[in-house]
């Protein structure tokens, strides 16, 4: 534990990833006004009370107005 709080870093691959998303999941739940734990729990749980993240972030983009260019797919070369 200690060398992780000196070197601010995982140990693999894999460990960076892990980090990398639980911190993507922090951010965007706090964004959206739903606390991180009660998230966490629902989901590991099996409760699914609070609604998965993507139709939390629909919901969100219709309350806010953002219209066909949130809806509109993105476009690859």
């Amino acid at each position: 534990m200690r060398k992780r709080d000196i070197s601010l870093s995982a140990h693999s691959i894999e460990g960076i990833a892990a980090w990398d998303t639980f911190q993507s999941i922090v951010a965007t739940v706090r964004k959206l006004g739903v606390g991180i734990v009660d998230y966490i729990q629902d989901r590991l749980r099996g409760v699914h009370k609070i609604p998965r993240l993507a139709d939390l972030i629909w919901q969100k983009a219709a309350q806010l107005h953002l219209g066909a260019s949130w809806e509109a797919p993105l476009l690859t070369e």
